[in-house]
């Protein structure tokens, strides 16, 4: 019973580590490289909205000018240096989207800042 379990524990310790290396050729990283970039709707919607939608863990609703007042007095580029480098407790860094680009991260925050403005 207990060679089982350890024939089982190193079978999961197995398969959980074969998705820590890199498993591309450098053809496909120059691939993944030539994607377009995702808009900064796409980056919200696949890794912001989770927080920004509810107010999760204090981060500002999306959309809510009263709940970005504070942050907005820092600027543009506090705020995309604020996603890139997180900011405890609430924000992971670059918002858990390790793979965006700076451009992305900074195209998200735009997105987010543009829902602030009033309708004409």
């Amino acid at each position: 019973m207990q060679e089982t379990f350890y024939i089982l524990l190193l079978l999961l310790v197995a398969l959980a580590l074969s998705g820590c290396g890199s498993s591309t050729s450098s053809s496909e990283d120059e691939t993944v490289s030539a994607k377009p970039e995702r808009t900064g709707a796409e980056v919200y919607n696949k890794y912001c909205q989770n927080c920004h939608q509810g107010g999760t863990v204090g981060s500002p609703r999306f959309g809510d000018r009263e709940a970005w007042e504070e942050r907005l007095e820092k600027g543009r580029e506090a705020l995309i240096t604020s996603v890139r480098e997180g900011m405890p407790p609430g924000m992971p860094k670059m918002g858990l989207c390790l793979n965006c680009s700076e451009q992305e991260l900074a195209a998200s925050v735009d997105y987010m800042l543009e829902a602030l403005e009033p309708d004409e």
